[in-house]
């Protein structure tokens, strides 16, 4: 049962770690890699584990993998996502939907309005 029970406190944990806001170290300087490590994490630790027999224990898997994966996410942020991101300030696509949530929190407050006077 003690499985169960540790959900509570490593949720807590999880929420508490995530509201922090730590120093920059050198992982802050190579980028935002956080989008490529989930992207590509699953991807290398199969292509690792196409290596063979011995590459199936966690820890080796972990020990080769986990290097590969934050250089192709530091690939991937520098040629990708960072020139990517640069570019959103020419771009007006997201204007319609802009308007489209503004008009629904004007509808939004005066069907508030109403109720109050009901």
């Amino acid at each position: 049962m003690g499985d169960y029970l540790l959900a509570y406190p490593v949720a807590y944990m999880t929420v508490y770690l995530g509201l922090q806001n730590p120093k920059a170290n050198i992982l802050h300087k190579l980028g935002d890699l956080s989008y490529g490590i989930f992207l590509y994490g699953f991807p290398v630790q199969q292509f690792v584990a196409s290596w063979g027999a011995w590459t199936h224990v966690w820890y080796i898997n972990l020990a080769l993998a986990l290097p590969i994966t934050i250089f192709v996410a530091w690939l991937s942020w520098t040629l990708i996502e960072r020139p990517a991101l640069s570019l959103k300030t020419h771009l007006r696509v997201l204007a319609p939907v802009d308007a489209f949530i503004d008009r629904i929190k004007g509808l939004s407050s005066v069907a508030h309005a109403r109720l109050i006077r009901w």
